[in-house]
């Protein structure tokens, strides 16, 4: 028998380590090398975590206040424009106020407004779909006929009257969005549900006694995480655009409060009066919101589900 040299052993000792680690690697892990081997993923991140960073931390570094109005360059194009002597980084729109401070104030509200009307949102149509789901029968047919009646509902009309029913405050707006934009997570989760509870745990828990309620909880649930993070990090960017739409029309963030699209339509009004720049930073920050989300989406999707590529 032939002795291994140590240059054989140590190929050996490595293909040993390597074999050890694929072993032991969960499929989270695999997701997760898969997620930040995509460039187009990776950039997504960097590009949340800049504006992220600007939106909480960009008035600390301004140098005037989001309401404070300078009223020397009010309505002046020829003074109100970026000027880094006087910490007017950005510029300064049509009332005197410093662009750079309201534009990390109108990133931060619509990151906000997002992420808790995208929570609201999945929330209720995680629960709502996976009961649906696994209840079957009439209960699955009435639940889902109601979900088509609500998503047959003019999204946009409905998030009006919300607003002026209730009021034109930042917490309506959220939480009317969010309660507006379930039905379809609700039909997605439902699908998924339908291929789960088939499954030899589902059936195990049903026959020792195991009730409905806990199952959804404890095992349906649970295993629709992947679907359901993927959903919400591609609905953010939609709940984003419609609350500057509704924004842009006036209906959203009332001042002294600001968001992304109560910026762009002031900008869009000013543009005629050669001050570009009050449109030009606040579209950037929006389409590099857009473009993160959207990228990460696209690679959380290909992570957890390699074979849909």
């Amino acid at each position: 028998m032939a002795l291994l040299t140590p240059i054989d052993m140590t190929a050996l000792a490595a293909r040993m380590a390597n074999l050890d680690e694929v072993k032991g690697r969960s499929l989270w892990a695999d997701a997760r090398l898969r997620f930040f081997r995509n460039k187009a993923a990776v950039a997504g991140v960097v590009l949340l975590a800049f504006c992220a960073t600007y939106a909480l931390f960009g008035q600390l570094i301004a140098a005037h206040t989001y309401d404070f109005q300078n009223y020397d360059i009010m309505g002046e194009a020829s003074k109100s424009g970026p000027n880094w002597a006087e910490g007017y980084y950005f510029g300064a729109d049509q009332q005197g106020r410093d662009l750079f401070a309201r534009t990390a104030m109108g990133t931060r509200i619509s990151l906000i407004v997002g992420l808790i009307a995208t929570a609201i949102s999945v929330t209720l149509g995680t629960l709502y779909g996976a009961v649906s789901g696994y209840l079957g029968g009439r209960v699955d047919a009435v639940m889902m006929r109601l979900v088509d009646i609500l998503m047959s509902i003019p999204y946009l009309f409905v998030l009006i009257l919300f607003l002026v029913m209730f009021g034109r405050s930042l917490s309506v707006l959220y939480l009317a969005i969010g309660l507006l934009s379930w039905p379809g997570m609700a039909r997605i989760v439902r699908g998924q549900t339908l291929t789960l509870k088939g499954r030899e745990y589902i059936e195990a828990a049903q026959a020792t006694g195991v009730s409905s309620f806990r199952i959804i909880i404890r095992h349906i649930v649970p295993n629709l995480m992947g679907i359901v993070v993927v959903y919400a990090t591609l609905l953010v960017p939609d709940v984003i655009i419609g609350e500057s739409f509704i924004s842009f029309l006036g209906l959203g963030v009332q001042e002294p409060q600001t968001s992304l699209g109560t910026l762009i339509s002031d900008g869009a009004k000013s543009v005629y009066y050669n001050t570009q720049w009050e449109i030009a930073f606040p579209i950037a920050f929006f389409m590099m919101v857009m473009f993160g989300f959207y990228f990460v989406g696209d690679g959380l999707r290909d992570a957890l589900d390699p074979k849909d590529r």
